[in-house]
């Protein structure tokens, strides 16, 4: 049975989102394992994050900024 294109879209989207786990690189001839590995994301997920990151800590001081600035435009036609 094959899958809806819109599960088809989520899942594409999620795996860009969520990245591609890379497990560390391992001796086989070791007896020690190294476990774990690293999240690799694509570049415009990773600039995404960030965006999301900062929103999320500032977006007290953008709403004031964005209210303020429409303040500040509705001053002016306002006046004219």
């Amino acid at each position: 049975m094959e899958k809806s294109p819109l599960k088809r879209s989520a899942k594409k989207i999620s795996e860009w989102y969520h990245g591609k786990f890379i497990p560390y690189k391992d001796d086989p001839s070791s007896p020690v394992r190294i476990m774990g590995g690293y999240v690799k994301r694509h570049w415009t997920s990773s600039a995404f994050h960030t965006l999301i990151g900062f929103l999320s800590s500032n977006w007290k001081f953008l709403i004031t900024s964005l209210i303020a600035l429409a303040s500040i435009v509705l001053a002016l036609l306002k006046h004219t």
